[in-house]
């Protein structure tokens, strides 16, 4: 597999990941593209930046963050065979 094609694959893993956590804690479309949307997320990849999406997270969503987080690290979980999986799980178990 080409890096590139290695890339693409991530993002999209880890995209998948993070949406299924939102759906899964009953957290809306809507809610969710209102909150991160003003907060610049479309102008950032953050399937290449964990920090700023803790980050978002942690400002949108406050009490939930925790939560939140460790759904998408569920969610990542049988990826982690995927070392630029590993990486990103790995950036949003660092306290910041």
């Amino acid at each position: 597999m080409t890096f590139q094609n290695a890339r693409l694959k991530r993002k999209a893993t880890i995209s998948a990941a993070i949406q299924d956590a939102f759906d899964e804690l009953g957290i809306s479309f809507f809610d969710r593209r209102n909150k991160l949307q003003h907060c610049g997320l479309g102008t950032f990849d953050i399937t290449e930046n964990p920090e700023y999406l803790k980050k978002i997270i942690r400002d949108s969503y406050g009490d939930r963050y925790e939560q939140i987080i460790k759904t998408i690290q569920k969610n990542l979980s049988e990826d982690m065979n995927n070392i630029l999986i590993e990486s990103f799980v790995e950036s949003l178990n660092k306290r910041s």
